[in-house]
């Protein structure tokens, strides 16, 4: 059984997806690694991993959600082997309009991904908190805690933008999570200061483990990816 890890952030922009990409190139090195773009908003993964069209074809999660019950051998089919970096498969997200909410797929498609012969699934959940459409935050926050029961089965990326950090710190309360590993994302080093203040008086069942200014050349980085998958115990 593979060890799986939801990642996703509060609000677009918080780097989620490009973190969670860079996970798993660099983990790929040295074990079999599976990332599931379930960004039902429509997913970048592909756009970061930048494979060719001959390669992707028609694969996408989105072939399998007519499925009551997404099974493994349903998933396998739409994986791909990714050139160059031969341990790691991609199963490409919804590029045309929007998949389901967080809280309809995940119960579909949990117990095909614990039967993946893969050691290491990421799963790239975009925005589930604030996902268009969705009614209820608790309702996420508890399929959430169900598919990803521990801490280290959860990172969640923040963004210190000052205009929305308030909300997105009420997201994260209004869900309830049992916990999770935070990884701020950080333009301004005294709003991250003051972000983390705050979690650990509103959610103090979270840990801030990093936090990681923002930057366009986000792989080249002081802080990479095999630092962040140490610091968040994946390496």
């Amino acid at each position: 059984m593979p060890r799986i890890v939801g990642c996703f952030g509060i609000r677009q922009g918080a780097g989620a997806t490009v973190r969670t990409v860079s996970l798993a190139w660099e983990l790929a090195k040295s074990r079999e690694v599976l990332l599931l773009d379930l960004d039902g908003a429509g997913g970048t993964v592909l756009d970061f991993l930048r494979l060719p069209p001959e390669d992707v074809g028609q694969r996408s999660i989105a072939n399998c959600f007519s499925l009551p019950q997404i099974p493994a051998d349903a998933l396998q089919e739409q994986a791909i082997r990714v050139r160059h970096r031969e341990q790691l498969r991609v199963i490409p997200g919804v590029r045309t309009g929007c998949g389901p909410t967080m809280n309809e797929i995940l119960p579909q498609i949990f117990r095909g991904l614990t039967e993946l012969p893969d050691d290491l699934v990421l799963v790239d959940m975009g925005v589930p908190l604030t996902y268009p459409g969705q009614r209820s935050i608790q309702g996420v926050g508890a399929v959430l805690n169900q598919a990803f029961p521990g801490m280290q089965d959860k990172i969640c990326y923040l963004w210190d933008d000052p205009l929305t950090l308030a909300l997105q710190i009420s997201h994260l309360r209004l869900a309830n999570l049992n916990a999770a590993q935070i990884v701020i994302t950080s333009q301004h080093k005294r709003l991250a200061a003051e972000a983390r203040r705050v979690l650990e008086i509103e959610a103090p069942d979270h840990v801030v483990k990093l936090e990681w200014p923002w930057s366009q050349e986000i792989w080249k980085q002081p802080l990479g990816a095999a630092a962040q998958a140490k610091v968040l115990g994946l390496s």
